[in-house]
């Protein structure tokens, strides 16, 4: 079926017999069949007929083998074009053309590898694409079956050495073709970030596709060419001098494009780094053996590890420091970050490796020094690597001294967090509370990491459970609310209460800090509830802590203060009610009544109590402390401040049960006005009832009821409004801010109460308060529909009085046109006099207008204030229609001031001052006088 869809020809007998034929030399071996007819349609298509494919056929060994052999020994076919001439020559030079496009398309690529390999080769559709054979028998026939030997016998001998040579050569010439760009040069020696390593890489995919990989590989495959036999001294030599005419020699090159691939700083290596430094780094044993025998200097500083046999023991590069050592490397040769090759190794997290490189150095006999082996028994045991630091033991450092920065190994070991490395460390007689001049234990570190498994093996292994310092671990434990370790340390027998004035006891702490589970430990280990040590003979604390019941009350952890009070801790403390009561607990004021707390008010704070309880919102809470006497020791002035806190938070509940047991309205506190407070409230006047009702001679609501009603108009509070009124509240009663409950809702926009007070008798021609009068006050803050009412109500549109003289010279001040109308429209008066200064500087044409058209004067300045002319204001400003109205109604177009000058010099605008200059044309009747005029200007 193949053959039949896919042999191409003339449909006829022939065909058919070609068909047959193909299938029957096949053998039924279908990869050969594939093969043969494409080979039979690449005839046809050259023109070929089908006596000519039949002879093709002929010409076509059978078997897989042998089409193998046949395809690759074919030449191909003769160039006569001359753009494949070119190309056949560009692929075969050694060096690229100069004008040769650094990159090519993908089907370039793919149509090139089929065109050498015969067709052999594939380039998969995967992504990223990968090039393999065809089928595995092409593999089978090439390696197993010896067809390179046929294909290409010069490199039958040694395939795999002489291909990677020949990579190597091909990487060599790309990195020694390819000139690094100016825009990457500082990437040599500078860190990028990774958007900016990402970018510069597809830059450098499409310009030079091959350099990242020549960059990484080329060392590589000539230490794979050298382990094949391919000696690869002479590249090595040449690498390292340069070559007539280069200004540098190959392994400057591949340096500086290697740091262009490296993001990070650090690991760029510097100039004058040896090149058998970057071999010993790369693990490249075969090419280091190689230099050290041709007498490189083994020895040779720099890199970032200092010289080769360091680069390769912090990679654990094993056989390189072999190598090294047996060609005399000095495993003491100090340099590089860590300083000694032993350090390095040390450093290094790379386990097992670099266990067996200290081995080795070891085993060379060149570690004798007891500090190196001290210093990197530390740097093992912080990295965990059991197998160094167990190595480094048995080559004598020492457990017990010092680590670095007179910190003790086993605090080290703990503060790495290694519970092995740590058992390994205990096992060689350490002192296990020691401090050195880390202050901490190695228990106390353990507890402030939390790990659990590390302090119950400290403590297995003796460690002091109250530590060495304060404070101890079960306060620090507790501290870290951390439940496991507090059980630990208290199972290990923790002195629960040790503590200290300024970080308190285990018991202070957890209840200060809400640890409910750690109090209850506390507490089944009998801690002590009463326990307060830093209580002077007065009961003043001198630390920051004082009782555990109390430092939960302020901690207002309910939870815990219920449980210190179940568990019978003491209650007759002074402050511990207030102190309940200020932390919005009612349960915990509730229960300590109960247990009959104390009462007393030894303190400003505690006779604060009742204004503390009325912020609560419970009445049942303030019935309690009532009942339980709390007013006894309390004074009138703090019982009227409760009940003013009552009524300000509107709490009717409260504030009746504070008049029900003595807070007097008549003779309380005079600078608390109750219906002040109560007329502000939104309850449909229920405080207000409240209080009135108490007030049965109506003193109080005679002495605070103007003031309360101001309060309510002001606020909005129309019920409230209406209630004092019915309670005969003085409606035009005048004081404070606003003057007059009319003023007060006529400055917020309240119509409604407006209404509502106008209808009542209010007087709106009140003069008093802030803004005069009522419709002064609507004018100022721009309420329209208040004024109309006003206005409907005979208020006097030209009553003088307040900060604006009228209410048109409030609505001309804070430019509100509809206003101005409104008034003007009223028969508000316009005089000659009146300024248009603040119109003219926001540019309301309209004001302007209306106020012109009623007589004011275009150039009248207010005296003794700054304000300027109308003209010149408008000038400044850039309002030209404003300008030109000014002159149409007889603006004076010369008009100066002594700080801004004439009009002409305040026009910021050029056809502003046109329409000046036009207007003074017309005033003097010529253009001389202007310009001298000007000029004199």
């Amino acid at each position: 079926m193949y053959v039949h869809n896919k042999l191409v020809g003339n449909e006829s007998e022939d065909l058919l017999r070609l068909r047959e034929e193909v299938c029957q030399k096949s053998s039924r071996i279908f990869l050969w069949v594939v093969l043969v007819v494409a080979m039979l349609n690449e005839s046809y298509d050259h023109g070929g007929t089908l006596m000519s494919m039949r002879r093709r056929l002929h010409q076509i060994p059978e078997g897989l083998d042998n089409l193998f052999a046949d395809i690759l020994a074919r030449t191909s076919a003769e160039i006569n074009d001359p753009t494949e001439l070119y190309h056949a020559i560009k692929h075969t030079i050694d060096t690229p053309l100069a004008n040769e496009p650094h990159s090519v398309d993908t089907n370039t690529v793919a149509r090139y590898l089929l065109n050498c390999s015969r067709g052999l080769v594939e380039i998969t559709k995967a992504q990223p694409p990968i090039i393999q054979f065809i089928h595995e028998t092409v593999r089978d026939y090439l390696v197993e079956k010896d067809g390179i030997a046929k294909v290409a016998p010069d490199i039958a001998d040694n395939v795999e050495g002489s291909s990677h040579n020949t990579i190597k050569i091909a990487c060599a010439r790309c990195i020694k073709k390819s000139k690094i760009p100016p825009s990457l040069l500082e990437c040599c020696t500078n860190a990028h970030d990774a958007r900016s390593m990402n970018r510069m890489s597809r830059e450098l995919s499409k310009s030079f596709p091959f350099i990242d990989y020549a960059t990484k590989r080329m060392f590589q495959h000539a230490e794979l060419a050298e382990l094949h036999g391919i000696p690869q001294i002479t590249f090595l030599t040449h690498m390292t001098v340069g070559q007539r005419g280069d200004s540098e020699h190959n392994f400057s090159r591949w340096r500086r494009w290697r740091n262009i691939m490296e993001r990070h700083a650090a690991r760029k290596d510097k100039k004058g780094v040896p090149i058998l430094y970057v071999l010993a780094h790369q693990n490249l044993h075969h090419l280091v053996e190689v230099m050290a025998k041709a007498s490189f200097d083994v020895n040779g500083q720099g890199g970032r590890y200092g010289n080769a046999l360091q680069a390769a023991c912090f990679l654990g590069h094993v056989e390189t420091v072999r190598i090294l050592l047996r060609h005399g490397a000095d495993a003491n040769a100090e340099g590089g970050e860590h300083r000694h090759a032993l350090l390095v190794a040390a450093h290094s997290k790379r386990s097992p490796s670099t266990a067996t490189c200290i081995d080795v150095l070891h085993d060379h006999g060149t570690i004798d020094d007891p500090h190196i082996l001290h210093l990197a028994l530390c740097k093992a045991v912080s990295n965990g690597n059991m197998r160094v630091i167990q190595l480094l033991l048995n080559m004598g450092a020492a457990a017990h001294s010092p680590g670095t920065n007179g910190v003790p190994l086993l605090c080290v070991a703990v503060t790495s967090g290694f519970v092995d490395v740590v058992k390994l460390i205990l096992n060689s007689n350490v002192d296990v509370d020691a401090t050195g001049s880390g202050n901490s234990s190695p228990l106390e570190l353990a507890v402030t990491m939390q790990n659990v498994e590390l302090a119950r093996l400290l403590l297995e292994k003796g460690a002091d459970v109250n530590g060495v310092m304060l404070p101890t671990p079960l306060r620090q434990a507790i501290g870290s609310a951390h439940q496991a370790l507090v059980a630990l340390l208290l199972e290990f027998g923790a002195d629960v209460d040790v503590g200290t004035k300024h970080e308190g006891t285990p018991l202070q702490y957890a209840c200060w800090s809400g640890d409910l589970a750690s109090v209850r430990l506390l507490l089944e280990y009998k801690a002590d509830m009463e326990y307060a040590p830093w209580l002077d003979p007065e009961g003043i604390s001198q630390g920051r802590f004082i009782y555990p019941l109390l430092e939960a009350i302020r901690g207002q952890h309910e939870d815990v203060a219920h449980l210190l009070i179940s568990r019978e801790a003491n209650v007759d403390i002074p402050g511990i009610l207030y102190e309940a009561v200020a932390s919005g607990r009612p349960g915990v004021v509730a229960a300590l009544l109960d247990k009959k707390a104390n009462t007393s008010a030894n303190s400003r704070s505690d006779k604060h109590i009742l204004v503390e309880a009325a912020k609560l919102r419970d009445a049942d809470i303030m019935k309690k402390l009532l009942l339980h006497g709390i007013t006894i020791n309390i004074g009138a002035e703090d019982l009227s401040l409760a009940l003013f806190t009552a009524v300000s938070s509107g709490h009717c509940n409260v504030a009746r049960l504070l008049l029900e047991h003595g807070a007097d309205l008549v003779k309380s506190l005079e600078d608390h006005s109750y219906l002040d407070a109560a007329a502000k409230l939104s309850d449909d006047g229920a405080m207000l009832n409240l209080l009135m009702g108490f007030d049965p001679d109506a003193i109080y609501l005679q002495k605070h009821s103007g003031s309360a009603l101001r309060c309510a108009a002001a606020t909005g509070q129309f019920m409230n409004v209406k209630l004092l009124l019915e309670h005969h509240a003085g409606i035009n009663d005048r004081g404070g801010y606003y003057g007059t409950a009319l003023q007060a809702a006529a400055s917020n926009g309240h119509v409604g109460i407006v209404r509502y007070l106008l209808s009542k008798g209010a007087d709106a021609n009140a003069q008093c308060g802030h803004y005069g009068n009522a419709l002064q006050a609507a004018a100022t803050r721009k309420f329209r529909q208040v004024a109309e009412i006003l206005l409907e109500h005979s208020a006097d549109v030209n009553c003088e009085g307040g900060p604006q003289a009228s209410a048109l010279h409030a609505c001309i001040a804070y430019y509100n046109s509809g206003l101005v109308s409104l008034l003007l429209d009223h028969g508000a008066k316009v005089s000659r006099d009146m300024s248009l200064y603040h119109p003219a500087y926001h540019g309301h044409l309209h004001v302007v207008e209306l106020l012109l058209k009623r007589g004011a004067h275009p150039d009248t300045k207010q005296v003794g204030t700054h304000q300027e002319y109308p003209l010149i204001i408008a000038a400044m400003e850039g309002h030209l229609p404003l300008v030109e109205m000014l002159l149409t109604y007889g603006a004076d177009p010369f008009v100066r001031s002594r700080a801004s000058g004439h009009t002409a010099t305040s026009a910021r605008h050029g056809y502003i001052l046109r329409a000046v200059r036009r207007a003074r044309i017309n005033r003097q009747g010529s253009l001389y006088n202007v310009t001298s005029d000007e000029n004199d200007e």
